[in-house]
């Protein structure tokens, strides 16, 4: 897997902690990304309440691309577009597009 864009998968209110959460399966994992919290500012300064988080899990429908590093073979969201991705959040590698070269000899 170079590049895959993940479309479905289940988005829900959880009442736990009051956000809103997407759960998605990648290989033989599942994965669970917190999309907003309730009454705490979002990414664009917008406050959402209880019941507009609610409201949302029934009609929220999502598109998003998942990268992975061809260094350690992490994978992971971007939080911009895949061409502003500096480097591997886990290896820190800023060649996480690139395959490895291989030793000649």
């Amino acid at each position: 897997m170079d590049d895959e864009t993940i479309s479905n998968g289940a988005v829900y209110y959880d009442e736990k902690d009051h956000s809103l959460k997407v759960k998605y399966v990648v290989g033989d994992e599942t994965r669970e990304v917190v999309l907003l919290i309730a009454n705490v500012p979002s990414i664009d300064g917008h406050v959402y309440e209880e019941n507009m988080l609610k409201l949302l899990s029934g009609k929220l429908h999502f598109q998003m691309k998942l990268v992975k590093c061809k260094r350690c073979g992490y994978t992971w969201f971007p939080r911009k577009d895949e061409s502003k991705v500096r480097q591997c959040p886990k290896c820190k590698s800023a060649y996480w597009n690139k395959e490895k070269k291989k030793n000649k000899g």
